[in-house]
């Protein structure tokens, strides 16, 4: 059954036989796996009905050594009353294609300036020899770019065999998806096909030989996947973790909130109710950290205990203990509790019910030092 998948999905877009060869020998091997492809080709009504004769090889050209140097254009037309001008990479074999209404000096223009924007402007343009081509405002137009123009004899198409043979190209493949989708979708069906697809002249694909890499593709979801980078450092936060997020609505600018779910190193989601139903998502500089103190009850007193009882000064005497009862005490009147660990000085009847609780000091008083110098 898996088999079945990848021979359906290796024929997707009506690949040769040498291009379903070379795709499935980079991802998958089976017995007699080239004797069942070619057999998928020959058993498709589409590719039989299509099949053209093999071509006569065109006149060679000197080779380049870089993308985009020498470009080969040609119309192709007309297809659904729209007219279609192809343009070829001839070091790479990488196509692009522009539909036109009709085939005008000025159409034609636009789409070469369209294409010089997308992928620079190339050295050598060669066409045969339409009116399209040849006519002032076109030859102005290269010109203006410095872009030389190549044009072979007339009725001589084998000088511009590279654009002859990608035209066939397009218009055999475009006849082969369905009737019924739009022009725009089968066109970008088949560029995305052939562009990913290796080339038996040059060993890789078109797209990798431009833009330094391969598309990626159906097939790409068998091989295993590496993890990004960006996914491997540690996120400052974790889950679980008390924050505050910022407020884009209505209400205070930060609100309390949890991270619930680390969706990178930068990007969180986190809850800002008790039950988790309302979520934001918030980059790390929309998030800042919500400390939580500790408010266990434990047997020894802590620092930041809040029972902690304060600082009270020493009694010396028991007259001055009485004093403190006699008199409007603030200790006494706000209810604390006494700690039985603190010492008393004073009267052995004195308890604490009194509110009167006092320490012994252990720091020594001296004079001020300038009281001493002036004795």
């Amino acid at each position: 059954m898996l088999r079945k998948r990848i021979k359906e999905m290796l024929h997707e877009g009506h690949k040769g036989i040498v291009a379903m060869k070379a795709e499935a020998r980079s991802f998958v091997y089976w017995p007699n796996m080239d004797q069942d492809l070619e057999q998928i080709t020959s058993n498709c009504a589409l590719c039989i009905t299509n099949r053209k004769h093999k071509a006569i090889s065109p006149l060679s050209w000197p080779s380049v050594d870089r993308p985009r140097s020498r470009l080969h254009v040609d119309y192709c037309g007309p297809i659904d009353n729209m007219q279609y001008l192809i343009i070829i990479d001839y070091f790479s074999k990488f196509i692009d294609v522009y539909a036109c209404k009709n085939i005008t000096s000025e159409g034609t223009i636009q789409c070469l300036r369209s294409c010089f924007a997308n992928y620079g402007i190339p050295d050598t343009i060669v066409s045969d020899n339409a009116t399209s081509f040849m006519s002032r405002e076109t030859q102005n137009f290269f010109q203006k770019n410095g872009v030389r123009h190549c044009s072979g004899a007339p009725y001589n198409p084998s000088t511009n065999g590279l654009a002859e043979r990608a035209v066939r190209i397009f218009k055999t493949n475009f006849k082969k998806f369905d009737c019924n989708l739009p022009a725009k979708t089968r066109m970008a069906k088949f560029l995305y096909t052939y562009r990913r697809t290796v080339q038996s002249s040059t060993g890789c694909s078109p797209a990798e030989l431009l833009f330094g890499r391969k598309f990626k593709g159906p097939l790409d979801v068998i091989m295993p996947k590496q993890r990004d980078e960006f996914y491997v450092h540690e996120s400052k936060f974790r889950v679980g973790d008390a924050v505050y997020a910022k407020n884009f609505g209505k209400g205070p600018e930060w609100v309390e909130a949890k991270i619930i779910k680390a969706l990178g190193e930068r990007n969180y989601l986190v809850s800002v109710d008790v039950n988790g139903i309302l979520t934001w998502k918030r980059h790390l500089s929309q998030l800042f950290e919500r400390k939580m103190y500790n408010t266990r009850v434990t047997d020894e007193p802590s620092l930041l205990d809040d029972t902690m009882i304060p600082y009270v000064p020493v009694v010396s005497s028991p007259r001055n203990v009485q004093g403190l009862e006699e008199t409007n005490n603030p200790i006494q009147n706000s209810g604390m509790i006494c700690n039985p660990n603190v010492e008393v000085v004073g009267s052995e009847n004195s308890n604490c019910d009194t509110g009167a609780i006092v320490r012994k000091s252990t720091r020594v008083s001296k004079k001020p030092r300038r009281l001493i110098e002036q004795i």
